[in-house]
């Protein structure tokens, strides 16, 4: 096989892989009619490269043309951008549980550290009782003044 014909395949392996890649991502944008608004975006980079260095100005033009809650594609991840106080006050009171729920990092789930961490913990029953605990047990005025020694020994052991 001469080199010519190898980048002419590898030309159409590339293209057919990014045409049905766009198919895909096509068939799910039609799929959900209630996302909001906003510009199409590459086919594996969404919106990175449209942002440019210029961040703020850019979306405050996105933010003109399709209001003050827009959808940007930032590689393949979704991501709903809120420009104005009206619209934050309406989704952290009308739409928080929706939006509360973090990701699990890959590395942390197969050591079934899913659930167990409040930092990183999904928000549910369990996560609440563990901020509870924390509230209650750790975090309150009786426990801190009676730990105050032993962490101000940690801080003289970081220090040296």
């Amino acid at each position: 096989m001469d080199s010519s014909s190898l980048i002419w395949s590898s030309l159409l392996l590339l293209l057919s892989l990014v045409l049905c890649l766009n198919r895909k991502n096509w068939r799910t944008d039609n799929g959900n009619k209630n996302r909001p608004p906003g510009p199409t975006g590459w086919p594996l980079v969404g919106n990175i490269f449209d942002l440019g260095i210029m961040a703020h100005r850019i979306l405050y033009e996105l933010k003109l043309k399709y209001g003050p809650v827009l959808r940007l594609r930032l590689g393949s991840v979704d991501t709903v951008v809120i420009q104005s106080a009206k619209a934050a006050m309406e989704l952290f009171k009308n739409h928080d549980a929706s939006f509360c729920d973090r990701t699990v990092p890959c590395v942390l789930t197969p050591h079934n550290y899913k659930d167990g961490s409040l930092a990183l913990g999904r928000f549910g029953p369990y996560w609440r009782t563990l901020r509870r605990i924390c509230a209650i047990e750790l975090l309150a005025n009786r426990r801190m003044n009676e730990t105050v020694q032993i962490r101000r020994k940690c801080i003289d052991v970081m220090i040296r």
